[in-house]
């Protein structure tokens, strides 16, 4: 069936379009945050690499309809689809992201629009509408009527703007009938609100699905990887790193005589000791691009460094050792002092499978704890 033949109303269209703007907005997002994020599972479209994309995503559309508008010579039909655009960039990307796309759109006026007044008169009124959209955000963020209050003020702003077009004739913008006026405005109003259904939803989809998998990968005491992701992590960097030239390393480590805290200040302080532990081992492994840091057992922990030498963990190995016999943890009126016991070796030939790599750092961690621990 032809683009000519369709028999569909121009609201239904216009719900459509925004609808699969938003919805491919979202799942090209994911992939860009897959691909640039890596175990991240989080997805936040305001900063790095998904802060750029979204800035090109939305610009590119609204490129796209200045294009349009400069085609058909007709801006009012593209009006409201412009506010739409404008007002969901700023609740996802805030105001650091609407003034980029809205650089972005003037320079496609520039561009695409035909006579200078028409660009003039379109650049001066994208910047009224994005101060304006800012403005109502920060009165109702500081009255705190919530999102919906939002919505409203939005809907208002747009019937306004017909009804300011509906009484000032504007050069080169078609003259608007009541007619015209009420058909956008409920036109405005439907589109607006399948757009913040469908977005709630698709929020709160991901928030599910990231509440899941938090909770499947890390552990939730510690707040880093829990043993399920270490063992994952622990054979992907084998199959990677086996039988090549470059070089895996693993550090295990067990905090000395944990049970003893446990029995004289209470299982919550051995709680915030493992806490801290874990704190400190994030902040370990930060520097290191890939590594990662695990709790695989009660006081049992373990670091995976691709590209780190035996040497190197070594002595990040001893760094480790001594930085935590020097930290002191504190606990309701309580000061602990612990130590830590580490293992540390290479991945090797002789590892025929990932839990021989395992098998082996932790047989030298037993060795440390034999050997008086510390």
């Amino acid at each position: 069936m032809t683009e000519t033949t369709w028999l569909v109303q121009p609201l239904f269209t216009g719900i459509f379009m925004v609808l699969g703007l938003l919805l491919f907005y979202q799942t090209l997002g994911k992939t860009v945050a897959r691909l640039t994020q890596h175990n991240a599972i989080k997805i936040n479209f305001r900063k790095g690499p998904l802060f750029v994309y979204s800035v090109a995503y939305w610009t590119l559309i609204s490129g796209y309809v200045q294009y349009r508008i400069g085609l058909t010579n007709n801006a009012l039909g593209f009006l409201n689809f412009g506010i739409l655009i404008l007002f969901y960039v700023l609740l996802y990307l805030r105001i650091r992201g609407l003034a980029w796309v809205a650089i972005g759109t003037m320079v496609a006026q520039i561009l695409f629009l035909n006579g200078t007044q028409m660009r003039i008169d379109n650049a001066i009124s994208t910047v009224i509408m994005c101060a304006i959209l800012v403005g109502m955000t920060v009165l109702v963020n500081r009255s705190r009527t919530g999102l919906k209050m939002l919505i409203v003020a939005v809907d208002i702003l747009d019937v306004c703007t017909w009804g300011v077009l509906l009484f000032v004739k504007l050069p080169g913008v078609s003259t608007v009938t009541p007619h015209m006026l009420w058909d956008n405005w409920f036109a405005f109003i439907v589109m607006n609100a399948a757009l913040i259904y469908t977005q709630t939803r698709l929020n709160d989809d991901n928030t599910y699905i990231w509440n899941v998998a938090t909770r499947a990968t890390v552990d939730a005491l510690t707040q880093i990887p829990n043993f399920g992701t270490f063992r994952n992590e622990l054979q992907k960097d084998y199959d990677q790193y086996y039988d090549t030239d470059d070089v895996l390393t693993m550090i295990t480590l067990d905090v000395d005589h944990f049970k003893s805290f446990n029995d004289q200040y209470g299982h919550l302080a051995g709680n915030q000791i493992l806490r801290s532990v874990g704190r400190f081992l994030n902040d370990v492994v930060s520097p290191f691009p890939g590594a990662v840091a695990c709790r695989v057992g009660g006081e049992e922990f373990n670091l995976l460094l691709p590209d780190v030498t035996l040497d190197q963990a070594t002595r990040i190995a001893k760094g480790m050792q001594a930085r935590m016999a020097e930290q002191v943890i504190h606990y309701n009126e309580h000061r602990m002092s612990i130590t830590i016991s580490l293992g540390v070796a290479q991945l090797s030939h002789q590892d025929e499978q990932a839990t021989d790599f395992y098998q082996r750092a932790d047989e030298l961690l037993y060795q440390a704890k034999a050997q008086g621990r510390n």
